[in-house]
């Protein structure tokens, strides 16, 4: 293994490999390759044409096509399929791999050890069934444990089946990894396929800045740039795209096991043969849990029978509404039964409550909320603030308030937080601050 991009250690291997076997001239020995990803130089196919070897494909003068130089550069193609596959990182590690179908051919015999590594996959005219079948084998093994990152090149003649596109797939078995993915590479099959150095120091990074989530960036960019109705039709346009969306929004770095927190775990039954039963289920690959889970499975959507994109279109008129929608208005935009809109206004609210505590400067206050009380004919008497004598009978509240990070003008406002609380007491006012406040933040209050 070499540390450079340079061809001598190629060149090394060569000639110490003819002088083991000292192949007699004219033999016939057989260079052999799978004319993908493999390293390819001018001086290396000269060397062997003088031993003699014969390459097993394509001819001598077609290494000269697509010789290297000694360091090159590689940029992702937004028209290459793989191109939605990439997400934010950078990794840096020698680049292994190269047609998937061999990569898992060589799994538990010569596949060397991958872990530090870049994988490079590629692969041509399969089922989407061989695809997952590969992976999921792979990473059952074990073979991909400590792999740094991704390159993705082309995948050629894959057609869509059963709702489920070859980027779908390597999405669903590549985010289990939790590390950088480069797709839309230039590298593979295809008829403007590059060569590209393999055992080399090579490092992979996307050009496109985005959150440490990765997906969800990207997520959450598409659904903020909905403005009209007709956009948000299109958007969740059918109940697959809907469901992907829902398990980016839920899992942003890769599916979690609700029972366990295993990252590992299959899709359940063929893509390709139609057996599944439903969509989107999946089993957790822990051998102690075999929980089966899809991604409305331990949340607030558990157990519907709605399709997901008629949640999602109620979370986007909720979310449109500046003073809130009522629940005959969502019933009617939606073609649901009020008793049904009124449960989903519920869930939904639920669903984008923020649960992290507020850092920074926080500033606390009560207030009270709550109608003119009717009139009673012997009204209790009001205390003036003493002990044990509220001032009011309205129910009483703690604010909490998260000041802008920034005097600038366009910076946003921060989050506030309100809780009701039996009385104004010390013990309630620890209470909510110990679930709503970090420790470390800076407390303002005029107590």
């Amino acid at each position: 293994m070499s540390r450079t991009a340079h061809a001598g250690f190629v060149l090394d291997a060569l000639k110490q490999a003819l002088h083991d076997r000292r192949p007699a001239k004219g033999s016939g020995p057989v260079h052999h390759s799978d004319r993908g990803s493999q390293y390819v130089a001018i001086r290396y196919t000269e060397r062997l044409t003088e031993a003699g070897v014969e390459p097993s494909v394509g001819s001598v003068g077609d290494s000269y096509d697509n010789a290297l130089a000694e360091t090159i550069t590689v940029c992702s193609k937004p028209n290459e399929i793989t191109a939605a596959l990439t997400s934010h990182g950078r990794a840096n590690g020698v680049l292994l791999g190269g047609n998937l179908d061999m990569i898992a051919a060589a799994a538990g015999w010569v596949l060397p050890r991958l872990a530090g590594a870049i994988l490079l996959i590629e692969d041509v005219e399969k089922g989407l069934g061989h695809i997952d079948r590969h992976l999921t084998r792979l990473l059952k093994a074990g073979c991909l444990d400590g792999i740094r990152g991704i390159a993705a090149g082309q995948f050629i003649g894959f057609n869509e089946s059963q709702g489920w596109s070859v980027v779908d797939v390597l999405r669903d078995r590549l985010f289990l990894l939790g590390v950088p993915i480069l797709g839309g590479l230039p590298l593979g099959h295809g008829p403007d396929a590059v060569a590209i150095p393999v055992g080399t120091r090579a490092v992979t990074c996307d050009s496109q800045p985005s959150s440490a989530e990765g997906t969800m960036g990207s997520v959450l960019e598409e659904l903020t740039a909905i403005r009209t109705v007709a956009e948000m039709t299109e958007a969740f346009r059918d109940e697959a795209r809907s469901r992907q969306l829902v398990e980016a929004m839920v899992w942003p770095n890769g599916r979690l096991c609700p029972a366990c927190g295993s990252r590992r775990s299959i899709t359940l039954a063929g893509r390709d043969t139609g057996r599944r039963s439903r969509p989107g289920l999946y089993q957790c690959c822990n051998a102690d849990c075999r929980f089966q889970f899809t991604v409305t499975t331990r949340t607030p959507l558990h157990g519907t029978k709605l399709p997901l994109r008629t949640w999602l279109m109620g979370l986007w008129f909720i979310l449109q509404s500046d003073k809130g929608i009522s629940s005959i208005r969502l019933a009617e935009a939606l073609g649901v039964s009020q008793p049904t809109a009124w449960r989903m206004g519920h869930v939904l609210r639920l669903l984008v409550l923020r649960d992290h505590p507020l850092g920074g400067t926080v500033e606390i206050d009560e207030f009270h909320f709550g109608a003119k009380p009717r009139r009673d004919p012997n009204p209790p008497k009001l205390g003036r603030g003493r002990k044990g004598h509220p001032r009011t009978t309205k129910t009483p509240a703690l604010a909490v308030v998260q000041r802008p990070s920034s005097r600038k003008p366009g910076t946003p406002a921060g989050e506030a937080r309100a809780a009701v609380v039996a009385d104004l007491s010390l013990d309630e006012a620890e209470r909510v601050l110990e679930t709503a406040v970090d420790p470390d933040a800076h407390l303002m209050s005029d107590e």
